[in-house]
């Protein structure tokens, strides 16, 4: 049978607790992969693509392209 993968909400707290939204399907010791979305309103943003906009407008010229041409 191949592998099946199912995706379940979860918290985990700060000592590695983990607590499921309900109860999981399955009766046997199963593998799992913790993926943490992290929500920290201090976060820094992402300036590249914060300026990705101000910055196409430029990128997107005739001059931009023919300097690169070469390469």
């Amino acid at each position: 049978m191949p592998n099946m993968l199912k995706a379940i909400e979860a918290t985990i707290d700060p000592d590695g607790h983990v607590r499921t939204a309900g109860p999981l399907p399955i009766n046997r010791p199963t593998k799992v992969i913790l993926t943490l979305v992290i929500d920290d309103d201090a976060a820094e943003p992402d300036l590249a693509l914060a300026s990705e906009r101000a910055l196409a407008t430029d990128w997107n010229r005739e001059e931009e392209d023919e300097a690169w041409a070469t390469l």
